[in-house]
């Protein structure tokens, strides 16, 4: 009765979702006769459980000045090991600023007086980087220093909460208006 342990590694798609399965089969060669058939295949089968690191930077571009706009760029890494879906970064503005735009491939955004909001509509795929600039205008009577905060979140999608490691969750950028 000998014996012996395979071990095999494989890489699973970051993408994959779901159920998956492996199945090993073992055959005797020829001139040999398997005394128990029944015991030569084994499944193996699990359920995957997708986790995600993300991470969110949030830079000034260019100067900022009373009275014209600035632009904030807003960007979220998924450093794995799986893809992420439903990634929602909020921006927190001061009453100094108001929202004028946005721009971003893949980011749909909407703003309330205070805060706007922005959902990346495709996953954000291992390694990649996703960049939504916000454009605000600077209140005319704007002095002083500012604080402009953003938020990273995960709405209800492929990931949940628990699946998910969001590193550095608030990034905020101060400026001084003189």
């Amino acid at each position: 009765n000998d014996s012996v342990d395979l071990n095999i590694k494989a890489k699973v798609d970051p993408s994959a979702t779901g159920v998956i399965s492996n199945t090993a089969t073992v055959s005797l060669p020829s001139g040999f006769t398997d005394l128990d058939p029944s015991n030569t295949t084994s499944t193996d089968t699990d359920v995957l459980t997708p986790k995600a690191t993300l991470t969110l930077k949030k830079t000034l571009v260019g100067a900022v000045q009373p009275g014209s706009n600035a632009t904030f760029s807003l960007s979220v890494t998924n450093t794995g090991p799986s893809n992420a879906s439903g990634i929602t970064v909020s921006d927190i503005f001061p009453s100094q600023l108001t929202y004028v735009s946005f721009s971003g491939e893949g980011w749909e955004c909407a703003s309330t007086d205070t805060q706007v909001n922005c959902l990346l509509e495709d996953d954000l795929v291992v390694g990649q980087t996703s960049d939504v600039d916000v454009v605000f205008t600077v209140a005319k009577n704007a002095i002083g220093k500012i604080a402009n905060v953003a938020q990273l979140h995960h709405r209800t999608g492929l990931l949940s909460q628990d699946d998910i490691q969001i590193v550095g969750p608030i990034s905020e950028v101060e400026f001084l208006i003189l």
